[in-house]
C-alpha cells in the first residue's frame, strides 16, 4: 500500500490529476524513481494498478511490473531552494539506497 505524507497529499491535491510513480534502470544504484502527473503525458491506464483506495480523492498509480519494488513506499513532497517535487521518503523493499536518495537497489 502506498502512503502519502500530509505535504505530498496537499501538493497532489493542489495539482489535480493522478500521480504516477515508476522505476527506471540507472542512477547511483540499480533503480531510480520517476514521478509524473498522468495529465502531463499519455498513460496507458491498463498498464497501471488501480488507484489505491485509502487515498480518498487522490490517485497514485504504479506500473504492475513495479509493484513488487514500490508497493509499500511513502511519498513526500519537498520544497527547498534547490529542489521542488515528489520524493520517496521510505521504501521497505530497498536493500540499499544512494546518498542522493533518488536511486536504490
Amino acid at each position: 500500500m502506498v502512503k502519502l505524507t500530509d505535504g505530498a497529499a496537499k501538493a497532489l491535491h493542489g495539482m489535480g490529476g493522478k500521480l504516477v510513480l515508476e522505476l527506471e534502470r540507472g542512477g547511483c544504484a540499480e533503480y531510480k524513481y520517476k514521478f509524473r502527473l498522468s495529465g502531463s503525458s499519455h498513460v496507458e491506464y491498463e498498464a497501471y494498478d488501480i488507484d489505491f483506495a485509502d487515498l480518498g480523492e487522490l490517485r497514485v498509480s504504479i506500473p504492475v511490473s513495479d509493484t513488487d519494488k514500490l508497493g509499500g513506499v511513502e511519498i513526500d513532497y519537498v520544497k527547498t531552494i534547490v529542489k521542488r517535487g515528489f520524493v520517496v521518503k521510505s521504501n521497505p523493499y530497498a536493500e540499499e539506497k544512494c546518498g542522493c536518495g533518488i536511486s536504490f537497489r
